[in-house]
């Protein structure tokens, strides 16, 4: 499996997803340590005052964060901390997320999260921490879908993008 099959069974992983379907969600960007998600306007993600709930919008914010991570070549992720602050309510506009990776070491990775309104207006900003479980592909839970064994091309990958954007941990000389 090649790089750019590894992203291409991201963007399957996602439409699969059950959660994907329930919610509408669509993965608009996942390459080179970025990722977009937006998240379409539902009546359904009202609180009782009318606004959407801030649940939705740090769910958005880390799908987006996740699929970012993964797009350097990690399969095997979770999130282990996340921090959005919340900026304006979000009244009846779709949702769109944004995550860039800052640093990804062997076992975590840091991504900066962005969520605004269609019309420009953020709504959230925060950061979270992903733990790499496993590099490179494998195996998914069962029912997730089908990944090909782990290659070292994957990790080599994304350390080769994160020098080039000046992130990353520091090379040992």
């Amino acid at each position: 499996m090649t790089f750019e099959d590894h992203l291409q069974e991201l963007h399957r992983l996602f439409a699969e997803a059950p959660v994907t379907r329930f919610v509408g969600q669509e993965l608009r960007v996942c390459r080179d340590g970025t990722a977009e998600v937006a998240l379409p306007f539902r009546e359904e993600l009202l609180q009782g005052l009318g606004v959407v709930h801030g649940g939705f919008v740090t769910f958005v914010a880390d799908t987006a964060g996740w699929f970012a991570v993964a797009s350097l070549g990690h399969a095997r992720l979770a999130t282990a901390q996340l921090g959005l602050n919340f900026t304006a309510p979000v009244r009846s506009e779709e949702l769109l997320a944004t995550a860039r990776v800052l640093s990804a070491g062997k076992r975590l990775a840091v991504c900066e999260l962005r969520v605004t309104t269609r019309s420009g207006t953020l709504v959230g900003a925060g950061q979270a921490t992903y733990a790499i479980l496993v590099r490179g592909r494998s195996e998914p839970p069962p029912g997730a879908g089908e990944f090909e064994s782990a290659q070292a091309d994957t990790a080599d990958r994304a350390e080769e993008i994160l020098g080039e954007t000046g992130f990353g941990e520091p090379k040992s000389g």
